[in-house]
């Protein structure tokens, strides 16, 4: 493992600090990696999600619809609002 120095600005320290405190990263260096693959996976990356696979999966699965886009986007909305 290499070793790198970062510079942050001094008001982000407390907010590094809080999310180890808090448990979500055992360490700067920890959350610094977490934030590198979550800017790979959004920039198409890094490796897909297992949560984004597992909906790729399941939309394969299901087969094609005789609905038309502006259908499905309709009742997603109805959907959505009687919820």
């Amino acid at each position: 493992m290499i070793e790198m120095r970062i510079s942050l600005p001094e008001d982000m320290k407390p907010l590094v600090d809080a999310r180890i405190r808090d448990g979500l990263y055992a360490d700067i260096s920890d959350y610094v990696r977490d934030l590198i693959r979550s800017d790979l996976s959004v920039q198409g990356e890094g490796e897909p999600s297992t949560e984004l696979i597992a909906a790729l999966e399941e939309g394969e699965a299901s087969g094609l619809s005789d609905k038309t886009f502006d259908q499905i986007v309709a009742e997603e909305r109805a959907r959505f609002r009687s919820s």
